[in-house]
């Protein structure tokens, strides 16, 4: 389990108050890094360790957070070994599930496995793409999933649904204040200039997707053989 915690929308707050607040839920802080000089509008944010990850699961549990009357966004920080950048820092509440040698799926065994995670909303299977796509009512759903991921039935992959179409359908809490009427009239724009162009978007991006996680499983694959082709050949030079 991860003790680190990600929290967005701390720009009109001060680091002692953030960490006198998130204090109060079990371990002590080891580590607090804040991010307020942005490069881009969004959000400042901070990075905080616990002593304990018992403490960041009662954090999640005790959602929503606010102070003075700020609302905050948090979640976990899952650990780098476990996902790429962007679904180690993504919050999305669906994933894609593969079967990396027949392509093929017990669907009872797998949901009746992926409902001990959370409330499924949605268990589809994708038959164009060989995969199954699964939503939760929760984001941390599926974070947890990727923590408990050496747990995972025997062949099975898991990736974040990171299509775009996605990640509008989380509701980011933290929100600054000073940003938050600009970021308002720039969303109506983008909204009626991309509304056209969402579905057609989201197919390239879904087949994009698709080839990527294809290659990484050859890739995979590959890694294996020429690992048990290098034991081979050193068993042979000890015969």
């Amino acid at each position: 389990m991860t003790n680190e915690l990600f929290v967005d929308g701390i720009c009109e707050l001060d680091d002692k108050a953030i960490q006198s607040y998130f204090s109060k839920f079990g371990s002590r802080i080891i580590n607090y890094e804040s991010h307020r000089h942005r490069p881009t509008n969004s959000c400042c944010f901070a990075l905080i360790s616990f002593e304990s990850h018992h403490t960041v699961n009662a954090i999640l549990r005790h959602r929503p957070h606010s102070i003075d009357f700020y609302s905050l966004f948090v979640k976990r920080l899952l650990p780098p070994a476990l996902c790429s950048f962007i679904e180690r820092l993504l919050p999305v509440s669906s994933i894609f599930v593969y079967n990396k040698l027949t392509k093929e799926f017990d669907e009872k065994k797998l949901k009746t496995y992926f409902k001990n995670f959370g409330y499924i909303l949605k268990f589809e299977h994708d038959h164009v793409h060989k995969r199954l796509l699964i939503e939760y009512d929760d984001y941390d759903s599926v974070d947890k999933i990727f923590l408990n991921k050496e747990n995972l039935p025997r062949n099975i992959d898991i990736h974040k649904n990171i299509l775009p179409y996605a990640q509008n359908t989380i509701q980011y809490h933290g929100m600054c204040r000073r940003k938050q009427e600009d970021d308002i009239t720039i969303d109506e724009k983008k909204k009626k200039r991309n509304k056209k162009k969402q579905y057609h978007t989201d197919d390239e991006y879904q087949n994009l997707l698709q080839k990527t996680i294809e290659n990484l499983i050859n890739c995979k694959a590959q890694l294996r053989n020429k690992e048990n082709d290098c034991v081979i050949l050193q068993m042979g030079k000890l015969i």
